[in-house]
């Protein structure tokens, strides 16, 4: 959204655009690094979707000079915490997903490796590869993500 803004020429729908994704973007990733042990990965989502409102809010009162702008900020924090959830859920299910697979994500010092099953080698940045040393028939594939 920010790239087509920039390139289709609309300043105004980038600075909203670039303020409401660079504010909540910060706010979920330091949410997500001091506080993801007590805090779900919903309600980090839930809490980015208001930022980014929030943020794109505050532009258009200092863009439009007018404070009664805020009027619109009970409509915008219910969409927000509807999208917010929805977009928590689904990204919850995404890293269970991710987990289950053995895709080691979202720890320091270990960005790309995929960890293998003892008695294995570790490739480096190669799922494929991995997944098809550790799940050598269907069978065994099936029944580590709970299928049949």
């Amino acid at each position: 959204m920010c790239f087509s803004n920039l390139v289709g020429g609309n300043p105004v729908s980038f600075l909203f655009s670039i303020t409401g994704g660079l504010f909540s973007t910060l706010v979920m990733v330091l949410l997500w690094r001091n506080l993801s042990q007590h805090i779900s990965i919903v309600n980090i989502s839930i809490i980015g979707a208001v930022c980014h409102n929030l943020g794109q809010l505050l532009v258009a009162s200092w863009l439009a000079h007018e404070l009664l702008l805020y009027s619109l900020l009970p409509i915008l924090m219910i969409s927000a915490v509807i999208t917010g959830y929805v977009v928590g859920v689904v990204t919850k299910r995404v890293y269970k997903s991710l987990q289950v697979r053995q895709v080691n994500i979202g720890t320091r010092g270990t960005r790309g490796q995929v960890p293998c099953p003892k008695g294995k080698t570790s490739v480096k940045n190669n799922t494929s590869l991995q997944g098809r040393r550790m799940y050598g028939d269907k069978s065994s594939f099936y029944k580590n993500i709970g299928g049949q």
